[in-house]
């Protein structure tokens, strides 16, 4: 039996020299601007608190990620959806989210029946949807459409039937992953087009000026036949009432190389106070310079 002989000095030269071109192409490299920009956020993230949110919060917060997400799925539908619309004068929703613990409502535009969609909203901890006592590990959020909800466009209504998300808190509230199905009927041709939406967000409390705010960055891709069409980048300042103004905005910007930008913005205000999450605001679609 032949044995084979290395020649270990060889090999030892050539790793040296491989190692050699990757440190070169290291430093020739640009800088990388995303990973600066998320070193930002990130740091912020770091030095802040968890988030307070009771089961309301979360249940209304979770209904109005679902009813925005829809509007980020019609504005793929419908491509003329934000050419037209500028800062001064965008495409207008009303959006109105109330919610208890374990239940509560989102509608757009007066609700179903009315020209706009009713989202019905449940919530239940860990412990009672998986029936164990001795385990929490969150808060699931379960989100249905009204039969009857249709989202308006620059093309005309297109209807929703079988809307089913599936929203998941983690324990200490600060990760919100969220999943959501369901079929479209296009405003044009009246076919059946199934749509869908995944995102991933990250939570985080910083005091400001003596006042608490809740701070929210993620990510959220719309599907179309399963495939995503769409990616989405998302802001939001929360603060309760806490017997004085509460205040939300959530910014969702279309992620594309090239052109300008379509962005939803969502700001709401409520005085309620009493243990219920309670927002109403508009929604503004328009585009922005790139």
């Amino acid at each position: 039996m032949k044995t084979r002989k290395y020649n270990l000095n060889a090999i030892a030269m050539g790793v040296a020299l491989a190692m050699g071109s990757v440190a070169a192409a290291q430093a020739a490299a640009p800088v990388d601007h995303p990973s600066v920009a998320l070193g930002v956020v990130a740091a912020q993230e770091r030095i802040s608190s968890l988030p307070t949110f009771d089961i309301s919060e979360q249940t209304g917060l979770a209904g109005v990620e679902s009813a925005l997400s829809i509007i980020a799925a019609k504005a793929h539908i419908d491509h003329t959806f934000c050419q037209g619309a500028t800062v001064a004068n965008p495409f207008k929703y009303t959006l109105a989210v109330s919610a208890f613990a374990g239940e509560g409502t989102a509608t757009i535009d007066g609700g179903a029946g009315n020209g706009g969609v009713t989202l019905y909203i449940n919530s239940t901890s860990s412990n009672e949807d998986l029936q164990n006592n001795d385990l929490t590990l969150g808060t699931r959020v379960e989100v249905y459409a009204k039969d009857g909800s249709v989202i308006k466009g620059v093309t005309g209504f297109s209807a929703i039937t079988d809307y089913y998300g599936d929203h998941h808190w983690s324990v200490s509230s600060y990760i919100f992953n969220d999943q959501a199905d369901w079929t479209f009927t296009d405003a044009q041709s009246g076919k059946p087009i199934p749509y869908g939406e995944r995102s991933i967000k990250d939570y985080y409390k910083r005091v400001i000026d003596q006042e608490s705010w809740e701070f929210d960055w993620g990510l959220e891709k719309v599907l179309k036949y399963g495939y995503p069409v769409t990616k989405w980048t998302e802001l939001s300042w929360y603060k309760r009432p806490d017997g004085g103004d509460g205040y939300l905005k959530v910014r969702k910007d279309l992620l594309k190389p090239g052109g300008a930008v379509c962005r939803i913005a969502y700001e709401a205000s409520s005085i309620v106070d009493d243990g219920a999450f309670s927002y109403v605001g508009k929604v503004r679609v328009f585009r922005v310079a790139p």
